[in-house]
């Protein structure tokens, strides 16, 4: 699932590495970390950087617009019952686009996913991005992998996005795993597969594009409502002016 902060004070960005798909009747869920394929995108010139959570066939759309010169219309924010979560952050520390976040501290701090009352409770005493993640990690079994975050004002970061939806698709067949909620100890998802109708099915689901991996977050099964998309598109005008 999902673990992502932003932290005021030093402008910086973090995120855990896991993507998810939840089995029918919610009987667990098929996980993998570290496929390269990153929820926190960051400018090439080091103007701005972003937190995603939601469906990963949108973050995808996503972090190829924001890659590009922008001139061509943004992607949406809900496809087939799932929605997206934004924080975008310029180097200045200015918030431009900061949508379904799932905790918002006074300080203009945010967090969402999973583990996200997970991550709020270690930063309240740590101020740190990263250590918040991986406090969560430990806390949430529904985030995982490495932590990838970004300094803006320093430009350092970790973010490979070396890697495509496709990419991640195959990374969850040949090197997932399934936690089942009446028993929580990982199996491989190929293991998994051979006992379980459910996931096999998932499988084909997944390849097909009639199944989503997500990094789930609070609102994810709900459309922004009209006034989020109109403080977007003001945004991303401003985004456009400032950065292309």
């Amino acid at each position: 699932m999902t673990t992502n902060v932003f932290d005021r004070g030093p402008v910086i960005l973090a995120t855990d590495s896991r993507w998810s798909a939840r089995l029918p009747g919610n009987k667990g869920i098929c996980y993998v970390d570290d496929t390269g394929f990153d929820k926190l995108f960051v400018d090439r010139n080091g103007g701005f950087a972003c937190n995603f959570a939601g469906s990963a066939i949108l973050i995808d759309q996503w972090k190829n617009w924001l890659a590009s010169d922008m001139s061509t219309a943004p992607p949406d924010v809900y496809y087939n019952g799932i929605s997206i979560s934004i924080c975008l952050v310029e180097r200045d520390g200015q918030l431009s686009i900061v949508e379904n976040q799932d905790i918002n501290h006074e300080d203009g701090s945010k967090f969402a996913g999973s583990g996200a009352l997970n991550a709020y409770e270690c930063w309240k005493m740590n101020k740190s991005a990263t250590k918040a993640v991986e406090s969560a990690k430990v806390l949430d079994p529904c985030s995982g992998g490495n932590v990838k975050s970004a300094d803006l004002p320093s430009g350092r970061h970790n973010v490979e996005n070396v890697a495509n939806l496709e990419d991640v698709v195959e990374s969850l067949v040949k090197k997932g795993f399934v936690m089942y909620i009446a028993n929580p100890q990982p199996i491989e998802f190929e293991k998994a597969a051979a006992n379980d109708a459910d996931v096999a099915n998932l499988k084909g689901a997944l390849a097909s594009g009639a199944a989503q991996i997500s990094a789930p977050y609070d609102a994810m099964y709900q459309d922004w409502s009209p006034e989020q998309k109109a403080r977007l598109k003001s945004a991303l005008d401003g985004l456009k002016a400032r950065h292309r």
